[in-house]
């Protein structure tokens, strides 16, 4: 089984190699070139070296994210949540150290409520998010089968899929 963190890592160092025809400890791109920040409720644009992810909140939350060197979308679409989907009504980013964080909090309307946060350090090849979900109703809650995670709709032609 491998982590969401060891595969973009991976997938990283395969797609920097192939694409820009450099290691991962060699030489990279300027990453304050590809970081950009649109700060406000209508969303946030962040990045890295590596990495470009655009987060639209609104009931659930539209992402995007594509692969800084190849332009490569690695997800695109509502990303999935199991327990339903959550109206985020904040959104906040800020810097610590090298990475920029972005935080979105909202609630389900079974009264979930869901943090979640993208942490992008502007020196490692990789994106962090962590999800913490509070049950603010008064019924026990079970997630047994609870999942979250980007999505990248693919189209299907025959038994391959179609696209890059």
């Amino acid at each position: 089984m491998m982590t969401r963190k060891a595969f973009l890592k991976t997938t990283a160092a395969a797609l920097s190699a192939s694409a820009t025809g450099y290691e991962l400890g060699g030489a990279q791109p300027d990453a304050d070139l590809l970081r950009k920040q649109l700060a406000g409720p209508s969303g946030a644009m962040i990045g890295n070296s590596q990495f470009q992810l655009t987060l639209i909140p609104r009931a659930g939350l539209k992402v995007k994210l594509s692969h800084a060197g190849s332009r490569i979308v690695l997800a695109d679409g509502d990303y999935s949540y199991s327990f339903g989907a959550p109206v985020f009504d904040r959104i906040s980013t800020g810097r610590e150290g090298n990475d920029t964080i972005v935080v979105l909090e909202g609630l389900t309307q079974g009264r979930i409520h869901v943090r979640q946060e993208f942490r992008i350090p502007a020196d490692h090849p990789w994106i962090e998010e962590r999800i913490t979900i509070v049950n603010q109703s008064s019924e026990v809650l079970a997630l047994p089968y609870g999942r979250c995670g980007f999505v990248l709709p693919l189209a299907v032609q025959g038994s391959a899929t179609a696209g890059p």
